[in-house]
């Protein structure tokens, strides 16, 4: 591939990339939405390290965990307390 054309699809992927950004913005407050969208996420997770274990690639394996939002702790109410 060329460099024009790389540069090119570069730039297309970023204006995807805007354009759903914006429109999980527009439909935040959709609960369905939200859940298809999380569900969505979850799916594509689970394709990357499948293709990350059939290549035999130990930093594409890792990069999904790198991309996980942190989680809240899971100790008990009496410790906020």
């Amino acid at each position: 591939m060329d460099t024009a054309a790389y540069s090119s699809l570069i730039i297309e992927v970023g204006q995807v990339t805007d354009t759903v950004k914006e429109f999980d913005v527009i439909h935040q407050d959709d609960l369905t939405y939200c859940y298809r969208r999380q569900c969505m996420h979850m799916v594509s997770t689970l394709v990357r390290f499948t293709w990350a274990i059939r290549e035999g690639d130990w930093e594409l394996y890792l990069l999904p965990w790198s991309k996980q939002e942190p989680r809240p702790s899971l100790s008990s109410p009496e410790e906020h307390g």
